[in-house]
């Protein structure tokens, strides 16, 4: 049986998207004739409701527990290096930061490379390992796994969940000249580190495209999907009020406006008095909540703190429309959480659509609706509200054969096929 090093800043039970997909590779990995050990940080659970918690030092014991008999994990304290203790908070600490990137220190507030490290060492002087694999973001894990290869002589696996910039996939990306000196050193570091990884994997081909790879770099593309074995919609009833929700993150560069806007049209027209707009995990977004109060009557508003993984499966279940907002103009792109609507079985509605990969999902699926005008968005959602206060529920037309594909085991057997073919 093969043994895989999984090294992983995100993991359960942080709260996040980010730790699903290694959390997924793990488990299927295991269940698939290998040997899996993960080392991650520890992470409090249910503890991070804003991004300074997403850093936020844990000074706690090492913890090592055998999850099942092909899997362990490997939970570290998490410290901050003395440089950015030091600098924290402090006017220079900005010079700093670009200090590190012209070293090749990358996301220095999130550093695994430091935290992982030594046990990282441990584990590996311990045991042999057939393969390593890091994932990134944080870049900094991207050095980790190239200093742990050279040292002890294993095959890696550098792994995109995102790229290092992921403005790089919209065509009509205008840097700043700090952007683009920021491109050019992680280009630089990231073309040497790149050139000695066995093989490349990604989301999609759009977001290798991003990346200075060697012409003949063996590369794999495992998008990310949902897990079958999360989605029970029989323990979960409906909610009794026509639900909107968007569960997870929303950020000030997507086109808010649109979104709130075609939500308050729909509001207008039909003026409701059994519905609500859920957004899960935006209570303390606060820029974000102001773009979406000022067009949404706050009373038909709930904002709510980052949740437990199952709640947040409760509130897709929950809902009758699940809500994102497409990234307009960004190629090759769809987030993790439009999987899970898939698997939850809800009409999905695209708001703006993304004219690209979330939009083909979506339709190839049947699993919902992309809206290019916001009078298109409000139409949709007043067809759907007819239907639910005439009915008592809303018809949904996902085909299950097609959506299968999207699911993570389908998807993660292109990465068990990748490592077997390694020499």
């Amino acid at each position: 049986m093969k043994k895989i090093l999984l090294l992983t800043y995100y993991y359960p039970p942080y709260t996040g998207i980010e730790g699903n997909r290694a959390h997924s590779w793990a488990h299927f990995l295991a269940a698939n004739n290998f040997q899996v050990t993960v080392i991650t940080r520890h992470w409090k659970a249910g503890a991070q409701h804003e991004w300074k918690d997403y850093f936020s030092e844990y000074q706690v014991a090492t913890e090592k527990e055998s999850i099942q008999e092909n899997l362990t994990v490997i939970r570290v304290p998490y410290q901050w290096s003395k440089g950015f203790k030091t600098s924290r908070g402090l006017p220079f600490s900005s010079i700093h930061t670009w200090f590190n990137k012209l070293l090749g220190h990358f996301h220095i507030e999130t550093n695994a490379r430091h935290s992982l490290y030594e046990t990282s060492c441990k584990e590996m002087k311990q045991q042999r390992f057939d393969f390593m694999i890091v994932t990134s973001p944080p870049l900094n894990i991207i050095r980790l796994g190239i200093e742990l290869k050279k040292k002890f002589r294993v095959p890696l696996v550098v792994d995109f969940r995102d790229s290092f910039n992921n403005h790089l996939l919209n065509p009509a990306f205008s840097p700043t000249w700090k952007d683009q000196l920021e491109i050019f050193l992680f280009k630089a570091k990231l073309k040497h580190w790149l050139r000695q990884a066995d093989i490349v994997s990604s989301v999609s081909d759009a977001v290798l495209n991003t990346l200075p790879l060697r012409s003949a770099q063996p590369t794999v593309v495992v998008m990310n999907g949902y897990e079958n074995n999360t989605f029970n919609r029989e323990t979960t009833e409906p909610s009794s009020r026509f639900t909107i929700a968007s569960v997870g993150s929303l950020y000030e560069t997507m086109d808010l406006d649109f979104m709130a806007r075609g939500i308050a049209l729909f509001l207008n027209k039909v003026q409701p008095d059994d519905m609500e707009v859920v957004f899960v995990g935006l209570r303390s977004r606060m820029e974000v909540r102001k773009t979406i109060e000022k067009h949404i009557d706050p009373a038909y508003l709930n904002f709510t703190n980052r949740v437990s993984r199952q709640e947040a499966l409760n509130y897709m279940h929950q809902a009758a429309v699940l809500l994102q907002v497409g990234w307009r103009g960004y190629k090759g792109f769809c987030p993790g959480k439009v999987f899970e609507y898939l698997a939850a079985q809800r009409n999905i509605l695209i708001a703006p659509g993304d004219g690209d990969l979330t939009d083909k999902v979506v339709a190839e699926t049947g699993a919902g609706f992309s809206a290019n005008t916001i009078e298109e968005m409000a139409a949709y959602l007043e067809e759907k509200y007819r239907e639910w206060k005439t009915t008592g529920h809303i018809d949904y037309k996902g085909k299950s054969e097609v959506i299968e594909k999207y699911s993570r085991d389908r998807q993660n057997e292109k990465l068990v096929q990748a490592l077997n073919d390694l020499p």
